[in-house]
């Protein structure tokens, strides 16, 4: 009796067959809808590049693209929902925008097969979303205005007194602050960005122009400068150079997700597929010059490829990120 029971259960808990499609269903009903729509906040040059591989590989399926900012698409998506205009099929949104449109209930849960090669911290555990690509955050630094010996190797070395007046951070930095309370626990990481005020920082808006003020002498450290613009302004000969805090962990990551109510779903399966696959992720790591969490992925770059990465579970802090938004800018007065 036991063991019928037990046979009962386990008959129970496994899926039937008829519910998971093979690719092979999936291509066939992707060849029946002709078409996609995502809507992407992909720049336009790797836009086009994507499409251009994806067609090579499904030629039957006609891609069309939105290009606007994060909070721009999850407003048009929301908007449309509301109306019950169901047009979209793939949905690629930033991190909080991604976590809290997800919350909502707009998305279909689909366990992409290339979904296995992703790290932790690049996918949600329902199967709702998974990273195309991240940013990681280092320490860039201005070689003509900080000496070797004085290259920051910890956090609290930023609030030495010499620094008062040359840090430059961007004013949306509050993902920072999310990255510091998981290293720091939220009482140090409090402190930290407490005593870091006091270091009369100043604030613009956009990577680039920090880049360039860093490279211009304007600032002698950067505390978020993206690795990508680092090495970039490194190649074109800038006296900027970084230093990692490792491990490192990525910012709240750039996902795809496949629309509940997608009228093309087999077609988003495909796209999504494509852009989570090893070739796709190869680009973005390798050419693109941003992070991704495909384990299988070599970076060319032998000193990004030495770098310790860690795990980091962003629902956790989007979950409160109000909290941490509020505190962030009470404190540091970045606008």
């Amino acid at each position: 009796m036991i063991r019928l029971v037990i046979t009962l259960v386990l008959l129970i808990s496994i899926p039937a067959a008829s519910s998971a499609q093979t690719v092979a269903q999936i291509v066939e009903g992707a060849k029946a809808e002709k078409e996609l729509l995502t809507y992407a906040t992909t720049q336009a040059p790797v836009m086009n590049r994507l499409v251009q591989g994806f067609n090579k590989k499904y030629p039957f399926i006609k891609v069309e693209y939105y290009r606007a900012g994060a909070e721009k698409i999850a407003q048009r998506f929301d908007t449309e929902a509301a109306a019950g205009r169901h047009a979209v099929d793939v949905v690629n949104l930033s991190g909080s925008e991604m976590y809290w449109t997800a919350k909502k209930g707009s998305f279909a849960v689909y366990d992409s097969p290339e979904r296995k090669s992703f790290r932790p911290s690049y996918k949600d555990k329902q199967g709702m979303w998974t990273a195309q690509y991240s940013t990681i955050a280092v320490i860039g630094y201005n070689r003509k205005l900080v000496a070797p010996a004085d290259v920051p190797k910890s956090y609290d070395d930023m609030l030495l007194p010499k620094w008062q007046g040359h840090i430059g951070l961007d004013q949306t930095d509050d993902d920072w602050y999310m990255v510091l309370v998981h290293v720091m626990g939220e009482k140090k990481a409090s402190e930290f960005i407490r005593a870091l005020a006091k270091q009369n920082v100043e604030f613009r808006r956009g990577r680039q122009l920090a880049a360039e003020l860093l490279a211009a002498g304007e600032w002698a450290m950067a505390p978020t400068m993206r690795i990508a613009a680092g090495e970039e302004i490194r190649r074109k000969g800038a006296p900027v150079d970084w230093v990692a805090m490792e491990p490192l962990f990525p910012n709240p990551p750039n996902a795809l997700a496949l629309a509940r109510r997608a009228p093309h779903p087999n077609a988003g399966k495909l796209w999504i597929d494509y852009i989570l696959s090893k070739e796709v992720q190869d680009y973005y790591a390798n050419e693109v010059g941003v992070s991704v969490g495909r384990t299988d992925v070599v970076l060319a770059n032998e000193r990004l490829r030495k770098l310790r990465y860690g795990e980091i579970d962003w629902p956790v802090y989007l979950e409160k990120l109000q909290h941490y938004q509020d505190e962030w800018r009470k404190t540091m007065k970045p606008y």
